[in-house]
């Protein structure tokens, strides 16, 4: 699925991860997740960053492919999921009535922290509920780039799960 490149932001490193093609059997889902910006500390986008000086809109640029897990998932079998599709961090979901939902997310960091840096802890014991970020930042598929980045940077993260109306992955 191809990328639109990002927007030139001013104050912003530019950020983009592409997911490799792959079954929804090994956690691929259909959706649109949004890795898109290091802003630095204290900067702010504006408008006139954009070429045409227009609000671009995040469903027009976010990657539609992204790697999502069940929250039963063990710590070993994520890990390896990341590195199989290279990427650092699972989306992790809720499927209700047909419909999935991002209830959290787990980075490589949240790995290493939690079981790599103290010994006494063994990944078969853990799964992603117990590691996941439950406070989950997400963006609207029809946000503005600028507000999706304002997002980021007021809660402090550099992943963004884009979402539609009803909360569900897009």
């Amino acid at each position: 699925v191809p990328i639109a490149p990002a927007p030139r932001l001013r104050g912003a490193r530019r950020r983009m991860v592409s997911v490799r093609a792959g079954s929804a059997t090994h956690g691929f889902e259909a959706g649109c997740g949004l890795i898109l910006v290091k802003p630095r500390r204290g900067a702010r986008a504006s408008l006139s960053a954009l070429p045409s000086g227009g609000a671009m809109r995040i469903k027009e640029i976010c990657s539609r492919v992204v790697v999502v897990a069940e929250p039963e998932t063990d710590l070993r079998e994520a890990a390896r999921m990341m590195r199989d599709r290279h990427v650092g961090a699972l989306i992790v979901i809720e499927k209700r009535n047909g419909d999935t939902r991002p209830i959290g997310i787990v980075t490589d960091r949240d790995i290493v922290v939690a079981v790599v840096a103290d010994a006494d802890v063994h990944p078969e014991s853990l799964t992603l509920r117990d590691l996941m970020s439950s406070e989950l930042a997400l963006a609207q598929e029809t946000d503005g780039v600028f507000e999706a980045v304002d997002k980021m940077q007021d809660s402090g993260t550099l992943r963004l799960p884009v979402v539609d109306a009803e909360g569900r992955l897009v």
